[in-house]
């Protein structure tokens, strides 16, 4: 077939092309090799998206099932492909190199785990300087990303305004609470959240489907004693177990636990893993709260491996070494992924003050977005 030497494209530099029938290889100047399909790239011809919005316009029904490449040379930034079939392409290099499936492409959206040991300095920033400042709150969401919480202070003291924080990240996910709640001591409360007991770390409602991804939670009054917040990094809980406890890390992985919430106008239920990995083996969430789990059906052969993999994650949660403590003041206001940091409180009293927080959740596909699009546009 052919082969092609180019000097300078772009923002990669290619040093060789060589194309046979099914392929082509593409060497980088700085030494990567990347190998595209002939189908890959068919498939993924520019002129077959929608040049406004990137959507494609041609099903894969649409083009050959083995395209056969008649020439590449690489020419002006571009890569241009021809197939036997008479069919030409152009592909923009550097579009090549950020879609090259042998590398691990920073994205800059990198979570960092935490320990109450090695505590980071979270972020902290004034609600109206995030208010006006796009950089800022490009910093805030980063933050959230990154160590799971973020936290603003200066916040108006004032019911609802936790709804208007949370529209700057996306949507409020209404539920059976309605699209805020108080979290504050009541007569007949239908969840232990709204008493003035101590709550250990636990993620918020893990049975629903989808889990609530993000959750914001604005002070707005403290009680006299107690009421401290607690905070643990699953990520770094999760990430101690597996090097640490291997099998029994790998039982909570792959064990499904039913989980449950009734009232008398709710009745909820869904199974899932208490730790969660995705495709690749990557943590992907943790999902506990021991209230609301129901009784385990697991098979005998399990049953006491698992107890004892599920005992070890709730003596790790309820460490020292992985709890932090944070007495929010009003006008605090916390976010923090409910998928990722699990929060508690402290026992408080409420003869001589009344705590009193509101919440709301946010969809995570929300905070991604608008992390990616205030990263694009300070580019």
């Amino acid at each position: 077939m052919t082969t092609n030497l180019s000097p300078t494209l772009g923002l990669y530099n290619i040093a060789k092309i060589t194309a046979g029938e099914q392929e082509v290889s593409v060497s980088w100047e700085d030494g990567n090799v990347t190998t595209y399909d002939s189908l890959w790239l068919r498939d993924n011809i520019p002129e077959n998206r929608d040049p406004r919005n990137g959507q494609r316009l041609v099903s894969i029904a649409d083009i050959p099932a083995e395209p056969k490449i008649e020439s590449a040379h690489a020419a002006d930034s571009q890569l241009t492909i021809t197939w036997k079939d008479g069919k030409t392409a152009h592909f923009d290099c550097h579009w090549l190199r950020a879609h090259d499936s042998s590398l691990s492409i920073d994205t800059g959206f990198k979570r960092l785990p935490w320990t109450a040991d090695e505590l980071p300095e979270f972020f902290w920033a004034d609600h109206d300087q995030v208010a006006s400042n796009q950089d800022l709150r490009r910093d805030w969401l980063a933050a959230i990303v990154r160590d799971g919480l973020a936290f603003l202070r200066n916040v108006p003291i004032e019911e609802e305004t936790v709804l208007r924080v949370a529209s700057w990240i996306g949507f409020v996910r209404e539920t059976n609470y309605g699209k805020l709640f108080d979290v504050r001591a009541v007569a007949h409360p239908n969840n232990l959240a709204f008493t003035s007991l101590g709550l250990p770390a636990h993620t918020d409602n893990p049975y629903r489907d989808p889990v609530p991804g993000l959750q914001l939670l604005h002070c707005l009054t403290t009680s006299g004693i107690g009421g401290e917040s607690l905070f643990v990094d699953g990520l770094a809980v999760a990430e101690t177990m597996r090097r640490q406890h291997a099998a029994l890390f790998d039982l909570l992985v792959h064990t499904p636990v039913r989980f449950h919430f009734e009232d008398e106008k709710t009745d909820l239920s869904t199974e899932r893993p208490l730790i969660a990995c995705d495709l690749h083996g990557r943590f992907e969430g943790i999902y506990y709260n021991d209230r609301s789990i129901a009784p385990l059906l697991v098979t005998p052969d399990i049953l006491r491996r698992f107890y004892s993999a599920y005992r070890m994650l709730a003596e790790m949660l309820r460490s020292a070494s992985f709890n932090v403590s944070i007495l929010m003041q009003p006008g605090d206001l916390v976010v923090f992924d409910n998928t990722r940091i699990l929060h508690g409180r402290t026992a408080f009293e409420v003869q001589n003050g009344t705590r009193h927080l509101q919440g709301c959740y946010v969809d995570k596909d929300a905070l991604n977005s608008n992390l990616a699009v205030l990263q694009r546009k300070g580019a």
